[in-house]
């Protein structure tokens, strides 16, 4: 299987690295891995997720069959085994996610809640307030919707005539394609933005360097690093109102939902390959706007057709 895990050198970085922390947590030295491959059955592969702890969410469990199946998958475009790929008939345990937030770990109780957040105008308002590079970073996110690993790959070449070209994503050290063919596109850059980024660029006296990057390290002046970003510069400043950088994206989707922006435009900005992408998860309800919608319909029916209490 380990052998199967490195030969997989198609698979991006991020990938890979997810791939191998599930083959160290949930498979490394389990009874599955000292059979040999071509004898495996789908009873084999249901005895191994049975095997994990079931307080383990579903996903994790999902995650866990897909790197089995994957493995399985490599074996058989390989010739290592003949026939069907016995994970197909397995099925994948562990919690689901509607668990109470009482039986959820500190850290799946602060994923799901940024999950489930979009920020608002007022939290985008509060982020412009930021120490730099932090206010421009922010911004970028807010009124671009890209995203954690294509803001820190940007270079100032990819900045003109008013759009943003998105051409490369970075994850941790490495500098990769974006995410699918969808996400390679030019975004428009607002007005307000436009100004942010002209202000950052002259207050920062940007020399240049060594591969043009946008937002750097001030120390070896690489692509700056997000995720220390997020936790060492920005919630000092915000009293806890850090929602993560994916609540820029769905906060981009909302809100211009909300303001009458179709759905076929909002994909075109955040870039989604698929329309159902947008609206599942970057379209969040607004229970003012519904309430009023209901208010507006029971008035019509009212009025047509005389109803009265």
């Amino acid at each position: 299987m380990r052998q199967q895990l490195e030969g997989a050198n198609h698979m991006e970085p991020s990938t890979i690295h997810g791939y191998r922390k599930v083959y160290q947590k949930h498979v490394e030295g389990k009874p599955i891995t000292a059979m040999q491959i071509n004898r495996i059955t789908a009873k084999d592969g249901q005895d191994w997720l049975n095997s994990l702890p079931q307080s383990l969410s579903h996903k994790t469990h999902l995650r866990a069959r897909a790197f089995l199946s994957g493995v399985f998958t490599v074996a058989l475009q390989s010739n290592v085994i003949t026939g069907v790929n016995p994970m197909s008939s397995t099925k994948a345990g562990g919690m689901s996610k509607g668990r109470k937030a009482g039986d959820l770990t500190a850290r799946e109780l602060k994923i799901r809640v940024s999950n489930g957040h979009a920020y608002d105008h007022a939290e985008i308002a509060l982020m412009l307030e930021l120490p730099e590079p932090a206010r421009t970073i922010c911004a970028v996110a807010a009124f671009t919707g890209l995203s954690r690993s294509e803001i820190p790959a940007l270079k100032w070449e990819d900045y003109k005539d008013g759009e943003i070209s998105v051409v490369r994503k970075k994850w941790r050290g490495h500098i990769g394609a974006p995410k699918t063919t969808a996400r390679e596109a030019t975004v428009p850059v607002a007005p307000l933005l436009q100004e942010i980024l002209a202000k950052y660029r002259k207050d920062r006296n940007y020399p240049p360097v060594e591969g043009g990057w946008m937002f750097y390290g001030s120390k070896e002046k690489k692509p700056i690093d997000m995720d220390n970003l997020s936790r060492r510069e920005i919630p000092q400043f915000i009293n806890g109102a850090w929602r993560g950088w994916h609540a820029f994206r769905r906060g981009l989707g909302t809100r211009l939902n909300d303001m009458g922006m179709s759905l076929t435009n909002i994909q075109s900005i955040l870039r989604h390959a698929s329309i159902s992408t947008t609206t599942a998860h970057y379209v969040f309800p607004n229970p003012d706007k519904t309430k009023a919608g209901l208010r507006k319909l029971a008035e019509a029916v009212r009025k047509t057709y005389k109803i009265k209490v």
